[in-house]
């Protein structure tokens, strides 16, 4: 199937497909394929007879289209043919649909929020400027630190 993409493309394009790399030998004589298709029959060795069909299809009518609006068209890479192959994901139909217009927000709803949020960090930096108790110190804790206030001051 990927020979007869190959010439297709070719029928379609013209140079251009050449200047992309888009022939089928590198060594014709050799009989070694080149790197382009080889990797267009690595990624599209999935596809079935039906989406090579609906790829060409797809390609062809956007080509159509191109040359009726003068537009230069250059063959496609193979993830854009895999795009066109399957119509659940062919960008010129779910990617290009306008958008409903977004709404301002609702300002009270936004103040309540922003005051409730408020309130949380208030009670968030209360618990982070929380003074402890102090400890209550033992007999010997406190023998102890009178023996470092005197070796401080001295004595």
């Amino acid at each position: 199937m990927i020979i007869l993409l190959f010439t297709r493309l070719a029928d379609l394009f013209g140079s251009k497909a050449a200047n992309k790399g888009l022939v089928i030998y590198f060594d014709e004589s050799k009989g070694i394929y080149s790197e382009q298709f080889d990797l267009w029959g690595w990624k599209l060795d999935d596809l079935t007879a039906e989406d090579f069909k609906r790829g060409m299809e797809g390609l062809e009518k956007r080509a159509e289209q191109c040359y009726r609006d003068g537009e230069e068209m250059w063959p496609p890479s193979y993830a854009e043919f895999r795009a066109l192959a399957f119509p659940a994901s062919n960008r010129d139909t779910l990617a290009h649909k306008p958008f409903e217009r977004l709404q301002l927000p609702d300002m009270t709803a936004m103040s309540k929020a922003k005051q409730a949020g408020r309130a949380e960090l208030d009670k968030m930096l209360g618990l982070l400027n929380e003074t402890p108790e102090p400890k209550q110190l033992t007999a010997a804790e406190r023998e102890d630190l009178e023996k470092l206030e005197r070796i401080r001051n001295g004595q």
